[in-house]
């Protein structure tokens, strides 16, 4: 038996009593009070996004309906490793969706780091893994049901160690100058940490001992792989 067409975020007094051949009971049960809530609607998926900014992974979502009933906190899952069923798992320390700011702004952001394997996050992946996530929200009722599964940007971490050394450049050295050539790294290779490289740092000494001075890349930002070098400071 139902009926239907009642009023939203509505509360309703119900009783019963019962009958048998001899009659009706003597009275009603105790009244209880239901409310015409539900747990809150799906997230739509396509209101999910994970967007690199920076050095930091920033997702926002949209708020579902409510269903009468005020949401409550968001469980923001993430996909662990990059496999075929992979295990979902929360990130508390950034992404925590009972938090008041991150419920209120349905959004927020985790620095690229906690997806590292090496680190003691619980986000196990490496370099170029997608970062998938899925989210749901709950309410006085319940929780909703999961949203579709949203990918992301890939993993990015800083460069792999250069494999290959400087060369000399022929045609701009000199008695009084050495021409230098930077092996280029490409973008958005595994030795760019699947981004892209921001600055080369180049470095001397006088080809001996153990202490190098910068030339340019470190103190100031350099993408220039062929470089000439007429004069050198210490320190």
């Amino acid at each position: 038996m139902a009926k239907t067409g009642l009023a939203t975020s509505t509360a309703y007094q119900v009783r019963y009593r019962a009958r048998n051949q001899f009659g009706w009971s003597s009275s009603y049960s105790a009244i209880a009070t239901i409310s015409t809530i539900t747990e809150p609607g799906q997230i739509d998926a396509s209101t999910v996004t994970i967007t690199v900014v920076g050095t930091n992974v920033e997702v926002v979502w949209s708020a579902p309906s409510t269903n009468g009933s005020p949401v409550l906190g968001y469980e923001i899952l993430f996909a662990s490793t990059a496999e075929l069923d992979p295990t979902f798992v929360e990130e508390l320390e950034y992404c925590d969706g009972r938090d008041t700011t991150i419920r209120t702004d349905t959004a927020c952001t985790i620095p690229m780091s906690q997806f590292w394997e090496s680190t003691a996050s619980s986000l196990n992946l490496v370099q170029g893994d997608q970062i998938t996530i899925k989210i749901r929200a709950w309410n006085a009722v319940g929780y909703s049901h999961y949203s579709e599964e949203v990918d992301g940007p890939v993993v990015t971490t800083p460069p792999e160690t250069p494999t290959l050394a400087p060369e000399r450049d022929e045609d701009t050295t000199t008695t009084t100058q050495i021409g230098i050539v930077l092996p280029e790294i490409t973008a958005g290779s595994d030795a760019a940490g699947s981004t892209t490289i921001s600055s080369y740092n180049l470095e001397w000494n006088q080809g001996s001992g153990t202490a190098f001075y910068e030339i340019v890349g470190e103190s100031t930002e350099n993408l220039d792989t062929t470089l000439v070098v007429d004069s050198l400071t210490e320190g």
